[in-house]
């Protein structure tokens, strides 16, 4: 809840998504570091009946059980017709952390492997016809073993929450063997990366702010923070990506997101999209889309 409350979750591909350009990762060349670069424009031609070219929407994550998984598929496919393209789900089946929201809503909350099943029946719904055609991106959340086990298995992709590159790198090794384990092609799994980042116009306004932010929080939690000037927090993206991952998903925190999202897109040299009003030269901020915090740390 704490993201929620200081500002918009901001959802990036490798770093920044929604703008004529953008950031991504990029594979290792010659045995060099991947790092950033910057992406192709976005195409903004039509997507069918003269409908702008889709952005990408999504949830991290939705947590299987809070609603019938063919209700989520139905929510996915009316997501990805307004928007034009298939949304991208996240899906956790949550942990302990969740057991009192759970009852204070009236819900059960199952054991690890009531858990599972219903995960396993949110994915199998989000790949059948309820869900819509393209179906919807399946990513399954979580730091722990099940979770990577599920997301191999299940998944698109893996989403690890506040992990180092070097954890992340592992996770995505054990997801891909699970992958592997269930007949499925490893490669074709990707990683995904979420996380609470402050980002400040330098080192120690990112450091003042951190600590008056971190002053009633749990210390584990405040040491998972992204957090510096727009080069320290871009390096670090950029190390996830040597890691493996294919997008981030940036949780601001510590002030309004609108100045982050704009110092993370003047660093990255992110071209404009969208002209405010009054501005003929077209200058403006990138969009950004993504909201919703959850996850399995099992």
């Amino acid at each position: 809840q704490d993201e929620q409350r200081d500002g918009d979750q901001v959802e990036v591909r490798f770093a920044i998504s929604g703008g004529s350009g953008g950031l991504k990762a990029s594979p290792p060349v010659g045995g060099g570091s991947g790092g950033l670069k910057p992406s192709p424009p976005v195409d903004r031609g039509s997507a069918g009946g003269g409908t702008p070219a889709p952005f990408r929407l999504g949830t991290l994550v939705t947590r299987a059980g809070l609603r019938p998984a063919a209700l989520v598929a139905r929510m996915a496919a009316t997501v990805g017709q307004a928007a034009g393209a298939p949304p991208i789900v996240g899906v956790g089946r949550g942990d302990l952390g969740n057991r009192d929201e759970n009852l204070a809503f009236g819900l059960p909350f199952p054991d690890a492997d009531g858990r599972t099943r219903a995960l396993e029946a949110t994915v199998a719904a989000l790949r059948g016809p309820l869900a819509g055609r393209p179906p919807p991106t399946v990513w399954v959340g979580g730091t722990g073993a099940a979770a990577r086990a599920l997301a191999g298995r299940l998944a698109d992709a893996w989403n690890g929450w506040g992990l180092t590159p070097d954890e992340l790198a592992a996770g995505l090794t054990d997801a891909r063997r699970a992958a592997e384990a269930a007949g499925r092609d490893p490669a074709a799994l990707q990683a995904t990366w979420g996380g609470q980042v402050l980002v400040a116009g330098d080192a120690a306004e990112a450091a003042t702010r951190l600590d008056r932010w971190a002053a009633a929080r749990p210390t584990a939690q405040v040491a998972r923070i992204v957090a510096g000037d727009p080069e320290a927090v871009l390096t670090r993206l950029g190390e996830l990506g040597d890691a493996g991952a294919t997008w981030c998903v940036l949780a601001p925190v510590g002030g309004p997101a609108e100045p982050m999202r704009a110092l993370l897109a003047a660093a990255a040299g992110v071209p404009p999209r969208h002209p405010p009003a009054g501005n003929s030269d077209g200058a403006a901020e990138p969009r950004f889309a993504g909201r919703g915090i959850g996850g399995d740390q099992n």
